[in-house]
């Protein structure tokens, strides 16, 4: 379920406009930190270098 979130994450960052801060508490992460820990470990990389490199 935990690597579930992350991808989901990814999913809403590309398709999405919504700040980091709502995608973390949309997924039920405790807070926006535990989200960017997550992205980071299944992705290498944090949720902003991700939408950064997709835009």
């Amino acid at each position: 379920m935990l690597r579930c979130k992350p991808e989901e994450g990814r999913r809403l960052l590309q398709f999405t406009n919504k700040p980091i801060s709502t995608i973390s508490t949309f997924l039920c992460f405790s807070g926006q930190n535990h989200f960017q820990t997550a992205f980071k470990k299944q992705f290498g990389i944090t949720p902003n270098e991700y939408r950064r490199k997709r835009l």
